[in-house]
């Protein structure tokens, strides 16, 4: 777990935000909580290492909230979190750069996950980033089963370029060999989204990620490296 332990919790329903509260106090960390949508804007300026953010709120929606913090404070990760799993909204989640989408009721280990990944990938490294340099090095770490150094790399590539549809394809595929085939499907529509005729994210979201996990495209090679696009 990374050393920073400062998490913004923002939750219209009081149990829910307790509850993710609870989990998160119990592993250390400082947690703010946030009722409303400009409650959240309000306290991010607080320097939070990591917002937790539901997707629903009485106010501001959560996807205008995300879409403000991203401005207003780009190196903060946001998880977006809902009792409801609609595709759209996770989709744009991703594309308005969003770091993660879990569904409530969260659970412990889901929740530390991909908080810890939110942490690395605010922490990719100093000075300018360079988008295509991150996908090679996400490539290699994904053919070497270094998931988690993959999401680092990936999230930093689409913090500076969300228009690009690479870094989430890639995701997909880290998220699929990571043993969630059905939740990497949200990265590839992710991907098309920001460009329909990204082929290797339609092929791969055509494809039985159950069946054949090592067939993913990962952009310019297979996973397998059969072939180049």
């Amino acid at each position: 777990m990374s050393s920073s332990k400062r998490a913004l919790v923002a939750d219209d329903d009081a149990g829910s935000r307790e509850a993710t509260s609870a989990l998160l106090r119990a592993e250390g960390y400082t947690v703010a909580s946030a009722r409303s949508g400009r409650e959240a804007l309000e306290r991010a300026g607080e320097e939070a290492d990591v917002v937790l953010l539901d997707a629903t709120l009485p106010d501001v929606t959560g996807l205008e909230v995300l879409a403000q913090l991203r401005s207003a404070a780009p190196a903060t990760p946001v998880i977006m979190m809902s009792a409801e799993r609609y595709v759209d909204t996770v989709v744009e989640a991703l594309r308005l750069g969003a770091v993660d989408f879990l569904q409530k009721p969260l659970e412990r280990d889901d929740l530390l996950r991909a908080i810890g990944h939110a942490v690395a990938s605010a922490c990719g490294g100093p000075g300018p980033v360079d988008y295509d340099a991150c996908l090679g090095a996400a490539r290699a770490a994904i053919r070497g089963r270094l998931l988690d150094e993959a999401r680092a790399l990936l999230h930093r590539a689409i913090g500076h370029d969300p228009g690009r549809p690479e870094a989430f394809n890639l995701l997909g595929a880290v998220v699929a060999s990571g043993g969630d085939p059905y939740r990497a499907q949200d990265f590839f529509r992710a991907a098309i989204s920001v460009d329909a005729t990204y082929g290797p994210a339609q092929r791969n979201l055509s494809r039985d990620v159950v069946r054949e996990p090592g067939k993913l495209e990962l952009g310019d090679e297979h996973a397998d490296g059969a072939r180049r696009e």
